[in-house]
């Protein structure tokens, strides 16, 4: 009886071991199902798509409505005012998807165009493939929110070449529960209009001439992820002309580095715990990653004592080393002023420096020595004697409607001054902290803040993506905080413009004057310039109002009102929330 019981145990057991196995092959298909590649084919529709491929084409715009964007791989370029593409087809090749592609047609005055692809959250290794067969072209490639990944790349005619980078797509929601306390201000973390937090992976194409014939995007689940914590000094900025390290990393390593960056403005070390950012990333950080913790600006402004920072540092230590992660502390990036590293920042970078100490395996990233350094060589009459110059400074004009009087940021980088900071990083101060990642560089040059880049031979696209107003160019602007729905006009004196226009998102009234009648187009856009809704309507009278009911459907965010009369004149818009 007793080897009768054996036998059928045995023969149970073997038959649960075959039913397991046969379930967990049935759940590895449908998680290699779910994670779908998603592979296109740029260029003219007279070409039929290289196999495996599908084919985009200047038509195939992205026009699902955000509360409806909810179908992966749905894809298209953004339809946006300022970005204008074109195909071109060179016939046969060796390599079938650069025989044909996309470029930039030159409008009023930008070359750049957006392309998106709706996918679940995640990593992807995404490969591009560039060049011209026919001819020279220039390419620079961001993704998201500005984040750099290929800087400048000249081809010679008919060269042609492969970049590969993997990007992460996140969205606010926490797995297990929450959401991650977005900054709707101005529509900074709006994921309605927000290209770091929405539903899709978007690519910026700039430069000279950039040529695409295609790329792939494949779903990972490997690589090394920097999460970066932190706040203006160091969050992927929706507007130019400031920038970040945070932004620009990403260009120096291989597809085997990510980069994610919760930073906001205007967070304390304390506040990026209580909005439950890090708590987004506890939720996706894995072994081998790496935690870097850059506060010190907002804290040093009396909200955060010193024991309280320190204790907030223990706090990110701890989820680092909890998840087999290394934790990174970096100081505080230098104002402008600072020219003592130990008192810069309220002595909040010394704090930085002291505490890492005394954490077991923590690493410490001087960034605040390393920019006195950089400030220090510029300011010296080998680069120009201009010390400022890695700051967000920019003269009066209507290059960045955002300040129509011109910048004069001591604190925040521009452009050049997040792309110095983040070579550095990369390639000098991870080194420097015991971090050794020179596999993963592109470039294993190690950069010396003392003999930085000469600004002036430093010539790099900017984006805009959410600078919707060049659409506009000739226009100022200014902000009224007067009013119950935060109107921004674009100039502060009504009668200087030809056509103008405001809204009360209350009653959905629009009103509007203009100097001549004609046939009217009212668009509702969001800051990036998505239009999100449209009206038109032939005009009786130079001044009046009307109602726009199709408002009344926008999920909640910040949106600007355009108007255009017989297709041509000036447009005047105004920010308005829902």
């Amino acid at each position: 009886m007793r080897k009768f019981i054996i036998k059928e145990n045995a023969a149970r057991n073997k038959l649960l071991a075959l039913l397991t196995l046969f379930l967990a092959i049935g759940l590895l298909s449908a998680q290699v199902q779910a994670q779908t590649s998603y592979k296109f084919d740029f260029g003219s529709s007279t070409n039929q798509p290289v196999a495996g491929y599908t084919k985009v084409t200047p038509a195939n715009k992205y026009t699902i409505a955000y509360a409806n964007d909810n179908t992966n791989g749905t894809f298209g370029f953004e339809n946006w005012d300022s970005t204008a593409c074109g195909a071109f087809s060179r016939g046969s090749t060796n390599d079938n998807l650069n025989r044909d592609f996309i470029y930039t047609k030159n409008h009023n005055g930008f070359s750049s165009f957006y392309f998106s692809v709706r996918v679940p959250e995640g990593k992807y290794t995404v490969t591009f493939y560039i060049g011209d067969p026919g001819d020279t072209s220039t390419t620079t490639i961001k993704a998201e929110s500005r984040r750099l990944l290929v800087e400048n790349l000249h081809l010679a005619k008919g060269q042609l070449a492969t970049r590969t980078f993997t990007v992460i797509r996140r969205e606010p929601a926490i797995a297990g529960g929450g959401t991650v306390g977005l900054d709707y201000s101005y529509g900074r973390e709006d994921p309605t209009i927000c290209l770091n937090w929405d539903h899709k992976l978007t690519f910026e194409f700039s430069g000279a001439r950039p040529c695409i014939g295609g790329l792939d995007i494949v779903p990972v689940d490997s690589g090394i992820t920097f999460h970066l914590c932190g706040n203006s000094t160091l969050v992927e900025q929706e507007d130019e002309p400031w920038s970040c390290w945070g932004a620009f990393v990403h260009r120096f390593f291989n597809s085997s580095i990510i980069v994610n960056d919760l930073a906001t403005s205007g967070l304390t070390s304390s506040t990026f715990l209580g909005q439950r950012r890090l708590a987004k990333i506890c939720s996706v950080i894995k072994p081998g990653d790496y935690l870097f913790f850059e506060f010190g600006h907002n804290d040093s402004k009396g909200s955060v004592s010193q024991t309280q920072f320190q204790a907030n540092m223990k706090t990110y230590y701890d989820s680092a080393t909890n998840h087999q992660a290394t934790m990174v502390f970096v100081t505080p990036t230098a104002r402008s002023g600072d020219a003592d590293s130990s008192t810069s920042i309220g002595n909040y970078a010394q704090y930085t420096r002291d505490y890492a100490k005394t954490l077991s395996g923590a690493k410490l990233v001087d960034l605040n020595a390393a920019v006195i350094h950089l400030k220090t060589a510029l300011g010296t009459a080998a680069y120009g004697g201009n010390s400022k110059a890695i700051y967000c400074y920019a003269p009066a004009s209507n290059q960045w409607p955002d300040m129509p009087t011109g910048a004069s940021d001591d604190t925040h980088f521009c452009d050049f001054g997040g792309y110095e900071l983040a070579k550095w990083v990369a390639q000098t101060g991870l080194l420097a902290a015991g971090i050794d990642l020179r596999k993963y560089l592109l470039d294993t040059t190690t950069f010396n803040p003392n003999k930085p880049d000469l600004k002036a031979s430093w010539n790099f696209p900017y984006s805009i993506d959410t600078v919707f107003r060049h659409a506009t160019p000739g226009m100022t602007a200014y902000k009224d905080t007067s009013g119950p729905t935060n109107v921004i006009l674009e100039n502060s004196s009504s009668a200087s413009l030809l056509h103008s226009v405001e809204i009360n998102s209350g009653s959905l009234l629009v009103n509007y004057s203009a100097n001549s009648l004609g046939n009217a187009e009212f668009s509702v856009c969001a800051i990036n310039g998505k239009v999100m809704a449209k009206k038109r309507m032939a005009l009786l009278t130079t001044k009046g109002s009307f109602t726009f009911k199709e408002l009344s459907k926008l999920p909640s965010g910040v949106y600007f009102l355009q108007m255009k009369i017989n297709n041509s004149g000036l447009e005047k818009s105004a920010f308005f929330n829902m």
